[in-house]
């Protein structure tokens, strides 16, 4: 044999090889005897077989019965319940986003009163940041700040709300109708008056798309306060700190990013 034919033959060994991974046979002698490895060499004369230890075999090919060639594994199939799981997981995605954290802006606008007193207009807006979900349920949970005025005809009275807020839609799909609640304490920001407790309760509708919600409804709210009344004994007018009630109606939209 040439050196050329020698080397053709080794790189021939090493190419299969590294195939035999990939590759299976089992030889069936004629004895009955079974050995399963991988094919090295097959002719007309002789077969040359390989284990999975790495150790050759050589047979006549008078001697062996039968060769049986196997296919290598292939991934299983997904079945339909896999198939179900993904695309339930990715309409998730692509409803909810993917990210843990929302942030909430929410310019809101309408009327406010002292009940049995005086009537005036509210201003204002929140900004409010927590987690997209909670257990797989898309709702927002986690606090704000926001800023209001309530304009009356003697005063505006400026508050700034902290507060635990909760954002839950009723549904899972793109459209759904959502309650919002917030509780909190107002801060005044006028030395003039005091804040006190603020909480909130809002019903509407939210439209998701992708990552992003846009939702419309209406607000009622309730801010204590603390403020300046005149008084009058015998002619005399004087001012007294008296608790009263700020109560708010307004429209309120929110965008959800």
């Amino acid at each position: 044999m040439t050196h050329l034919s020698r080397l053709t033959v080794v790189l021939s060994l090493c190419l299969m090889g590294m195939l035999s991974a990939l590759h299976a046979e089992s030889v069936l002698l004629r004895t009955g005897q079974t050995i399963q490895g991988t094919i090295l060499i097959e002719n007309d004369q002789v077969v040359i077989l390989q284990d999975k230890n790495g150790r050759r075999f050589q047979y006549m090919r008078s001697d062996i019965e039968r060769i049986i060639h196997e296919q290598p594994a292939t991934a299983a199939e997904p079945t339909e319940t896999d198939k179900d799981a993904e695309q339930k997981n990715r309409e998730q995605k692509t409803t909810h986003g993917g990210k843990r954290t929302s942030f909430l802006i929410e310019p809101m606008g309408g009327g406010s009163f002292v009940p049995n007193e005086k009537s005036g207009a509210m201003v204002g807006a929140n900004i409010i940041i927590g987690s997209k979900t909670i257990k797989g349920r898309p709702l927002l949970l986690g606090g704000g700040v926001g800023y209001q005025a309530h304009i009356m005809p003697d005063k505006t009275y400026s508050i700034l709300p902290v507060f635990f807020a909760a954002r839950i839609p009723v549904l899972n799909g793109k459209h759904s109708p959502l309650v919002g609640l917030s509780v909190g304490y107002g801060v005044a920001l006028s030395k003039s008056y005091l804040g006190g407790m603020h909480a909130g309760i809002d019903v509407g509708y939210q439209y998701t798309a992708s990552s992003l919600a846009l939702y419309i409804g209406m607000l009622a709210q309730f801010q204590q306060t603390t403020m300046d009344v005149v008084n009058t004994i015998n002619e005399y007018e004087y001012k007294d700190r008296i608790g009263r009630s700020l109560v708010s109606t307004a429209l309120k939209i929110g965008l959800r990013f």
